[in-house]
């Protein structure tokens, strides 16, 4: 007979009392996510690796501080975007540049299989630059236009989210956005104009 499935507060309850099962239970559910914002925090797999491990290890730790204010998602978003943040901070804190998405680590070129035709290919091209150009000027932003940025448009986090993960209130979450938005057209608008 399988064994119940235990309940996320139940998961939580466990882990606060140094359940290291439980924690890995409870983080499962969270692993692709933490990667995938940590990957748009420092735009390569390495990185991302690295500090997605960072805020698993940092989660453990501070578990037992785990109150309930907010979700556990939340919680756990919140010590991603901490890590990056001192990572940045920190005098060893180098990210590396952004890694193509078709590079092997031999540094040969694949390109997708589905892409057989001259036009198919250049278009996709066209599109791949145009996303780095994207990321390269989202990484000029201050770091506190970034975040509202990556986690809103790129994650599809809602304010309210936003706003429990960056401690900011919802309208100032809706204002550094905009403004956000609006320095990123102007740097994009300025990389165009160099072309």
């Amino acid at each position: 007979m399988a064994e119940p499935i235990e309940s996320e507060a139940e998961l939580i309850k466990k882990a606060r009392e140094g359940g290291i099962k439980a924690f890995e239970s409870l983080i499962s559910k969270y692993q692709k996510t933490i990667y995938n914002i940590a990957y748009q925090f420092v735009q390569n797999q390495e990185d991302a690796n690295d500090l997605s491990q960072d805020a698993f290890v940092k989660a453990f730790q501070s578990i037992k501080k785990f109150r309930g204010d907010c979700s556990f998602s939340t919680w756990l978003y919140r010590i991603v975007k901490n890590v990056f943040l001192d990572e940045c901070r920190s005098s060893s804190g180098k990210m590396r540049a952004l890694e193509s998405p078709l590079q092997e680590e031999g540094g040969n070129l694949q390109a997708p299989a589905q892409l057989h035709h001259a036009d198919d290919q250049l278009k996709s091209m066209e599109k791949k630059d145009l996303q780095e150009m994207v990321q390269r000027a989202i990484r000029e932003l201050p770091l506190k236009f970034q975040l509202p940025i990556i986690l809103y448009d790129i994650q599809n986090f809602s304010y309210q989210e936003i706003s429990e993960i960056t401690n900011a209130s919802v309208g100032t979450v809706k204002s550094r956005l905009n403004r956000a938005r609006k320095l990123l057209r102007k740097i994009i608008l300025k990389k165009r104009e160099l072309f």
